[in-house]
């Protein structure tokens, strides 16, 4: 009788252990959406200068539903492009996978969506096979633009929902970029790990110094802001200066490359603002512009020196980007 009862309980036991325990998403049948977007950008030798693109990839697990989105911009639309997407992560080898035919404007477009029917590109099984790999946009033998896909792709928290793509983006509005709070893009300002091959939120601020004693210009200044929004997917790089002696004298931006080398590489010129003693530098992925040494990440320049120099190898200003938290 004593085990009877004994066996009755530990039965009830467990079934109720069952009944309170969480299911699995899968299992529960809940919706898990992920919705990525990047934007694609002109390498150093591309053959449009004007060229901008995105690339969204939204999953819906309950839906068994997923999409690829590519939109290209302002390019010549009788032209035949086409869309390359890399084998496997790093491999450098492409695969073609569709001609771009759908046309308004300027603007090119390819809409693929498994709930129509559609196959996803070179026969994925989900947009989580991209991971890792490459896309580009080619011109004959000519990459007209480029992104990389994330390793964490998808990973844009929450319910993504099925929204738009927002490409009209107001970004980059005037502004002296050595003083005030950056007022381009808003959104998410909660900061994510940002690791070499991921998209994070990023909002970091870095001051740049003259070089110390026996500075050429010690009243000159400047900051260099890195700012990047997982969500949109827009990612920019700004450097402001004051003070510069640009009087017969042009000044570029130096970067360390690869990293603690104490090898710099010029990419780019630090432009002059008016004829006045303020210059600056900018990259924009949302403008299809690559970021600095061809990183497809923020995160990838970490832990490099900054040096602004003039013409002649004096540097003016220095720094060094930290690491993103």
């Amino acid at each position: 009788m004593h085990l009877r009862r004994l066996l009755r309980h530990t039965v009830r036991t467990i079934a109720l252990g069952f009944l309170l325990a969480p299911l699995s998403p899968a299992l529960a049948g809940e919706k898990v959406v992920t919705n990525t977007k990047l934007f694609l950008t002109r390498p150093a030798d591309a053959p449009d200068a004007d060229a901008q693109g995105s690339l969204r990839l939204f999953t819906h697990t309950k839906q068994q539903r997923d999409r690829f989105d590519l939109k290209v911009l302002h390019v010549d639309p009788d032209s035949l492009h086409e869309l390359w997407i890399e084998t496997s992560p790093l491999s450098g080898d492409y695969a073609w996978a569709a001609y771009l035919t759908e046309k308004a404007g300027k603007n090119l477009f390819l809409k693929l969506d498994t709930k129509k029917g559609d196959a996803l590109p070179l026969g994925a099984s989900s947009n989580a096979d991209y991971r890792g790999c490459r896309v580009q946009v080619r011109l004959g033998l000519d990459t007209v633009l480029e992104c990389l896909v994330p390793s964490d792709a998808g990973g844009n928290g929450g319910d993504g929902g099925d929204g738009g793509d927002g490409d009209s983006g107001r970004g980059d509005r005037g502004g002296d970029d050595t003083d005030g709070d950056d007022p381009g893009d808003g959104g998410d300002d909660t900061d994510g790990d940002a690791g070499d091959d991921s998209l994070a939120n990023v909002k970091l601020k870095v001051r740049l110094q003259p070089p110390g004693d026996g500075a050429p210009a010690p009243k000159m200044k400047g900051k260099l802001r890195l700012r990047a929004f997982k969500k949109k997917g827009v990612q920019r790089l700004r450097i402001g200066a004051k003070g510069v002696p640009y009087e017969g004298r042009t000044f570029h931006v130096f970067l360390e490359e690869p990293r603690d080398s104490g090898n710099y590489v010029d990419v780019g010129e630090l432009t002059q603002r008016r004829k006045s003693m303020k210059g600056r530098y900018r990259r924009n992925t949302r403008k299809g512009e690559g970021l600095p040494l061809g990183a497809d990440f923020l995160s990838t320049l970490t832990d490099r020196g900054v040096q602004i120099r003039d013409q002649d190898d004096v540097v003016y200003l220095m720094g060094t980007i930290p690491p993103m938290k």
